[in-house]
C-alpha cells in the first residue's frame, strides 16, 4: 500500500510538472493531488480498524486483528468474521511477526487457535503465504506436527499463556476442523 501511495504521488508530481508553467504551480497541481488522496486514504479500512481499536497488530505497514471467540469456528465462519470488519484471513510474515501476535495473545491470557490465510502442502510440508509465496521463514510446528494427510492444507497457529507450555505452533488442518480464534489483516 505504501508503495503504491508513493508512486502515485511521483506519477503526480511528473504530471504536474509536465503541465505546470511554473514551480509555483506543479506545487499546487501536487498538493491538490496529495489532499485528494488523503481523502481516499481516509476510506481505508486500515483506519477504520485503529479507530475502532481493532489493530491488535501493525507489521509492515499491515494492520492485523486477533478476534478470539469463547466456541469453535469453522474456518469459513473465520473467514467471515474477517470479512465483516473489512479484513481477510491473515499470514504470519515472519518470527518477529508471529513473536508480536503471541505476545498479543498472551496478554489476554486466553489459549487461542488461530484460523490463518496460510496454506501448506502435506506431501511436502511447504507453507505458502494466502498470495502463493513460500513462506520466508522456518515454521515453528506444533509438536506432532505437520500432518501428513492430503485434506490438511489450512493452516492455524496454537498460541498458549503458559511459558512451559508445549502445545504451541503451527499446524495444518482440513475445513471440518475448528478452532476458537482467527487472524484478520488490513
Amino acid at each position: 500500500m505504501f508503495a503504491l501511495i508513493l508512486t502515485i504521488l511521483s506519477v503526480s508530481f511528473a504530471v504536474g510538472q509536465s503541465h505546470a508553467s511554473d514551480a509555483g504551480a506543479s506545487l499546487g497541481v501536487l498538493l491538490e493531488r496529495i489532499n485528494k488522496l488523503e481523502e481516499l486514504l481516509n476510506d481505508i479500512p486500515i483506519a477504520n480498524l485503529q479507530d475502532k481499536g481493532l489493530c491488535h497488530v501493525s507489521y509492515q505497514f499491515k494492520c492485523f486483528t486477533i478476534l478470539t471467540f469463547d466456541s469453535q469456528i469453522t474456518r469459513a465462519e473465520g473467514e467471515k468474521a474477517c470479512w465483516e470488519l473489512g479484513a481477510r484471513l491473515g499470514n504470519v510474515y515472519s518470527k518477529e511477526h508471529k513473536k508480536m501476535i503471541e505476545d498479543h495473545v498472551i496478554a489476554l491470557e486466553v489459549d487461542a487457535n488461530l484460523w490463518l490465510g496460510m496454506s501448506e502442502v502435506p506431501a511436502t510440508q511447504e507453507v505458502f503465504m494466502s498470495f502463493g509465496s513460500k513462506v520466508p521463514y522456518n515454521i515453528d510446528w506444533h509438536p506432532g506436527w505437520p500432518a501428513l494427510q492430503s485434506d490438511r492444507t489450512l493452516m492455524a497457529l496454537a498460541i498458549r499463556p503458559s511459558p512451559v507450555s508445549t502445545n504451541k505452533g503451527f499446524f495444518n488442518a482440513h475445513d471440518r476442523d475448528t478452532t476458537n480464534g482467527v487472524l484478520c489483516e488490513v
